[in-house]
């Protein structure tokens, strides 16, 4: 059993981290929840891209729901605002506020994925996740515009001496474009 959110893309299709569905092979069935405490709805894994960590589920039947936003060229620059609405299991659907701190550039060639050569863009934000059960494919939002930036789908967290850091990350809206 796996446990994350998404972000509706259109009235028939939800977005969410590869990793939450990976125990479920593509066109396997799944079960979404849209609301908290409201009823399961029947989908299927339709699209899995383990190297950029992304997948997408289409529900059995359309939803009469507004879609997110997407920004496919954000223009974010350090400092920006931004937030997070997730189902973590601490503090479901509260937004986390935090501020987009650099870029990374991802590039898996490893044992993970062996065959996988992928370069991508990831956020490096400060919102405070504590990377719990459920927060992986939240939506990453500009402050300002509620414009669709990302999708969360890490984190490090530790202590060091007297403080915590904690860095989270974000593949970038542009990458979900393509």
């Amino acid at each position: 059993v796996s446990s994350g959110t998404g972000v509706l893309i259109n009235q028939q299709q939800v977005l969410t981290a590869d990793h939450v569905t990976s125990m479920a092979p593509k066109d396997s069935k799944v079960w979404i929840q849209l609301d908290l405490g409201g009823q399961l709805i029947e989908a299927k894994v339709k699209v899995t891209d383990p190297a950029r960590d992304l997948a997408v589920l289409e529900l059995v039947a359309p939803v009469d729901r507004p879609a997110v936003d997407f920004a496919c060229d954000p223009v974010l620059q350090p400092g920006d605002e931004l937030y997070v609405i997730g189902m973590g299991l601490n503090y479901p659907w509260m937004p986390k506020f935090g501020h987009f701190a650099d870029w990374n550039v991802v590039i898996l060639k490893d044992q993970i994925y062996p065959e996988a050569l992928a370069k991508f863009f990831q956020y490096q934000m400060t919102a405070f996740i504590y990377g719990v059960v459920g927060d992986s494919g939240s939506g990453v939002f500009t402050k300002d515009d509620n414009k669709y930036v990302g999708l969360f789908n890490a984190t490090n967290y530790k202590q060091e001496g007297g403080f915590y850091l904690n860095i989270s990350y974000a593949i970038e809206s542009s990458e979900i474009c393509k």
